[in-house]
């Protein structure tokens, strides 16, 4: 039997092909796309990318510089102390408040918990120091007494001899040598003949729970700093201190700018010793180190110092650098995102472990903490200072410290 062909059969399979090749004419065109928006995309995203890591290049440099004039700033009061008293060497509290008046502390100063002379004073000479300030007329008795009451007696003392602005009276007769953080940095001054700055402590002439800096500057005899290193410590005649709490220094330094990630870490200092409250004994040292002065997410120090994508977290972009300031290193990092962080829920589980982790010293969990999670600035130094203060049983009486 003859077989037919439809005389249809050939224009339609021509039309399936035709609707085949359209079909994939229109695929590869989708694809074309999607691969061109990918890649403008990526391109977009790498643009804003560079654009951001310059913009926190910028605000760095712009940090560090406020950061540093901050500091530079009280390193030129204690340097113009210094030169009243190579003027006036026997000096007392009532010359001292006729020369502080004029400097106008309060408004020029805002940050400085007071401004104070630490006299160098023989363990033998003690008491004749105490006779002598009793007779002064100060406003209240006047007692000797070390601020680590564990410190080594026979050394010499530098007890506060004048404390400015009035109402500070009661620091006076504290021996601040004796606290191993503080003559840390004393040494240093002496050694570098410069002032020198402490490792994050409690400062004892201010009630707020949060970390302070001492800064301390040489005092000699003969109003000159000699070249020896020997000789500068035979003449040593004490010290002029000022203390700054830390949060002070941050507004200073424009690190509270909610679109940043800032931290700044003393990458040397201690945990224990920088929450140690004053006139408690010197608790031992655990050998943790790396202190935040200030941690905008939380991550703690830990994070910041041993890997960079760890206190990166999400950001899009981070810039890390360490400065020098008062003789002391610091780590400073800034990181930021090309778009908002997801808001996280906060569950109970979550919430107990906020409250259970360590402040000082310790990292905390990145995903507790979004990006751009607003905090005051004294909110690490207040709960690693409380937290702290349990380790201490009971509570010495106040002695006040610098």
């Amino acid at each position: 039997m003859e077989s037919r062909s439809h005389p249809d059969a050939p224009q339609r399979l021509t039309g399936q092909a035709v609707q085949r090749g359209a079909a994939w004419m229109a695929v590869l065109a989708v694809l074309l796309v999607w691969v061109l928006a990918a890649a403008i995309s990526t391109w977009l995203y790498q643009r804003a990318q560079d654009d951001l890591q310059q913009q926190l290049q910028h605000e760095m440099d712009l940090a560090e510089r406020r950061l540093d004039s901050a500091f530079e700033r009280y390193g030129a009061l204690l340097l113009a102390t210094r030169a009243w008293l190579h003027a006036h060497p026997g000096a007392g509290w009532r010359d001292a408040r006729e020369f502080v008046g004029p400097l106008e502390l309060p408004e020029r100063y805002p940050a400085a918990s007071g401004l104070a002379f630490a006299r160098r004073v023989a363990p033998a000479a003690v008491d004749d120091w105490l006779a002598e300030a009793r007779t002064r007329g100060l406003p209240v008795e006047v007692p000797y007494r070390r601020l680590r009451p564990d410190a080594d007696p026979e050394r010499d003392q530098f007890v506060i001899d004048w404390i400015e602005p009035s109402g500070q009276e009661r620091l006076i007769g504290l021996d601040i040598a004796s606290d191993p953080v503080r003559w840390e940095a004393m040494q240093r001054a002496v050694v570098t003949g410069d002032w020198a700055v402490t490792a994050p402590l409690r400062l004892a002439n201010t009630e707020r729970l949060e970390y302070g800096l001492l800064l301390v500057m040489p005092v000699y005899e003969g109003g000159r700093t000699t070249a020896s290193v020997p000789e500068r410590w035979r003449q040593l005649r004490g010290f002029i201190v000022t203390g700054v709490p830390a949060a002070e220094l941050v507004r200073d330094a424009g690190l509270l700018d909610s679109k940043y990630d800032w931290h700044w870490v003393d990458p040397k200092a201690s945990p224990t010793l920088a929450v140690a409250a004053p006139g408690q004994p010197v608790p031992p040292d655990d050998g943790r180190r790396g202190v935040a002065l200030h941690d905008s997410d939380g991550h703690g120090p830990e994070a910041l110092l041993s890997d960079r994508a760890h206190w990166q977290g999400a950001a899009d972009a981070a810039v890390q650098r360490t400065l020098t300031v008062g003789q002391r290193d610091y780590v400073l990092g800034d990181a930021g995102r090309l778009l908002p962080a997801p808001r996280q829920a906060r569950t109970p589980a979550g919430a107990a472990q906020r409250r259970e982790a360590p402040v000082a010293g310790g990292a905390l969990h990145p995903q507790l903490y979004p990006l751009h999670r607003p905090r005051r600035a004294r909110d690490l130094g207040q709960r690693g200072v409380r937290g702290a203060d349990r380790l201490y049983a009971g509570r010495a009486a106040r002695p006040g410290t610098g």
